[in-house]
C-alpha cells in the first residue's frame, strides 16, 4: 500500500529486519513460544532458509482452527514467501514465492478461522488502488476482492479482525473502516479524530481495543467513539498488540529504564504482569512478531538467535579495515590490519539480493572481481563473531 506518511515510511524502512547480514555468523531464524508471565522464549525450531522478515507491512498472523503460523520473509537471494508453520512442531508446511511488480506492496494479514482464508491489502501502483484481497497461503497467489475506494495511505501495523461478523478492521486516512470479508464491501468508516496503534479485537467479547499516546481505549468500529480505561505503564507510544482472549489480558510491549518489558493488562487496563522481555547476548539479536493463539493458549514469535558455537572468531578490536579502488572497475580489494581467526565479506545489492559471500580465513588482504555484476551502487559488510565490523558501498563501474 502507499505509505503517505513519512513517520510510516521510516518505521516500513527500519523493520524490514535484515538477518541475512549475520548469516552463517552464528546467527539463525528461529520459531519460537513466549510465557507472557514470565518474559523467556522456548525456542521450537530452527528456520534455516530465512534471511529477512519484514514486520511493517506485516504478514504475520495465525490460524488458530489448524494451529499455523503465518509470516512475510526473504530468503538469502532475496526471494520473498509467505512461510506458513505448523506452530507445533516449527516444520515448514509452505513456502511459496510471492513476486510483485515493482511499486507494489501487500501485507496487513489476518485469517479468518471459520472460513479458513486468508485477507489482507494490497496496493497497485499502476492503478494507485488500495485493494482487499485473500491470498492462497499454499501458492501464494492473490484474489482481488474489491477495491477499498479512497484509500492511499495505510500507517503501518493498524488492523485487526472480526471472527464472528467476518468483518477487517482497517485504520487508514483518519477513517476507520469495517470490510466484509466475504464481499470487500465497506460496511462503515467513521473519521477517527485521533492517533490509534496497538489496535485489537477481542473476539470474545466483541470489543475493539487500541493503544492511543500510551493508554488504553475502547473503540466502537461503527462510529469510532472512544472510552478511555487506563493509562499503560512503561508504553509511551502506540506500538503493537496481541489478545490473550482467554484471560482477557492485552499485551504489549514497553521499556523501563532501558528495560525491554512484555506487559499483559487485564480489560481494566491494570498491569496483570510486566517481565523484562527479551535483551539479548549479542547485538543483532531481537524476539519479534508475537502472536497469540486463543485455541491453544500460546503467544508464538520468531526470533533471530545468536549461537557461540558455530560463531566466526572476533576480529581484533584495533584492526582497520579499507577497500580500494572504489570505484572499480571490475576488481575491488579489502584489506585488514590483523585477522586473527577468521572473517567474513558479504555483498549484497540495493535491492537487498545477497550477490557474493567470502569466508577469507586467516588472510589479511583478499580481492573480489565484480567483472559478473552490472554496473551499479553494492553494499558491503565485513563480519566478525556475529558483529558487522564494518560496512560501506562500492560503485562498479
Amino acid at each position: 500500500m502507499k505509505i503517505k506518511y513519512l513517520f510510516a515510511l521510516s518505521i516500513l524502512l527500519s523493520l524490514l529486519v535484515p538477518r541475512a547480514a549475520y548469516a552463517q555468523a552464528g546467527f539463525s531464524e528461529y520459531f519460537i513460544t513466549v510465557d507472557p508471565d514470565s518474559g523467556t522464549i522456548h525456542l521450537i525450531k530452527e528456520i534455516p532458509q530465512v534471511h529477512w522478515i519484514y514486520v511493517g507491512l506485516s504478514g504475520t498472523c495465525v490460524d488458530q482452527a489448524r494451529g499455523r503460523y503465518m509470516f512475510h520473509g526473504i530468503d538469502s537471494a532475496g526471494a520473498e514467501h509467505f512461510y506458513t508453520l505448523d506452530a507445533t512442531t516449527g516444520t515448514v508446511l509452505y513456502a511459496p514465492v510471492v513476486t510483485v511488480p515493482s511499486g507494489d506492496n501487500w501485507g496487513e494479514l489476518q485469517y479468518d478461522d471459520s472460513l479458513q482464508r486468508l485477507f489482507g491489502i494490497y496496493w497497485r501502483s499502476a492503478e494507485q488502488l488500495e485493494y482487499f484481497i485473500s491470498i492462497d497461503q499454499v501458492t501464494g497467489a492473490f484474489t482481488f476482492i474489491d477495491t477499498i475506494d479512497g484509500v492511499n495511505a495505510i500507517p503501518v501495523g493498524l488492523y485487526s479482525y472480526d471472527q464472528h461478523r467476518h468483518a477487517y478492521i482497517l485504520s487508514a486516512n483518519q477513517n476507520l473502516y469495517t470490510i466484509d470479508a466475504r464481499t470487500g464491501a465497506v460496511l462503515s468508516s467513521p473519521i477517527l479524530r485521533t492517533s490509534l496503534g496497538g489496535m485489537h479485537f477481542d473476539n470474545a467479547t466483541g470489543t475493539l481495543y487500541g493503544n492511543i499516546a500510551g493508554t488504553l481505549m475502547k473503540i466502537d468500529p461503527a462510529t469510532a467513539d472512544t472510552t478511555v480505561i487506563n493509562q499503560i505503564p512503561w508504553c509511551q507510544g502506540t506500538g503493537g498488540a496481541t489478545m490473550d482472549e482467554i484471560h482477557q489480558r492485552y499485551i504489549t510491549l514497553g521499556d523501563s529504564a532501558g528495560d525491554h518489558q512484555i506487559i499483559s493488562l487485564d480489560t481494566f487496563g491494570v498491569p496483570v504482569s510486566h517481565p523484562r522481555f527479551f535483551q539479548g547476548q549479542v547485538s543483532g539479536e531481537n524476539a519479534i512478531e508475537l502472536c497469540y493463539d486463543n485455541s491453544r493458549g500460546t503467544l508464538y514469535g520468531l526470533h533471530w538467535h545468536y549461537d557461540a558455537a558455530t560463531a566466526i572468531a572476533p576480529l581484533a578490536q584495533d584492526a582497520s579495515i579499507t577497500c580500494y579502488p572504489n570505484p572499480s572497475d571490475g576488481i575491488v580489494t579489502f584489506k585488514i590490519s590483523s585477522a586473527p581467526t577468521g572473517w567474513e565479506i558479504k555483498l549484497y545489492s540495493t535491492s537487498g539480493q545477497l550477490v557474493r559471500t567470502i569466508d577469507t580465513g586467516t588472510h589479511t588482504e583478499i580481492s573480489l572481481s565484480l567483472s559478473d555484476l552490472p554496473a551499479g551502487i553494492y553494499h558491503y559488510e565485513i563480519l566478525g563473531c556475529g558483529h558487522t565490523h564494518s560496512n560501506g558501498n562500492i560503485v562498479r563501474q
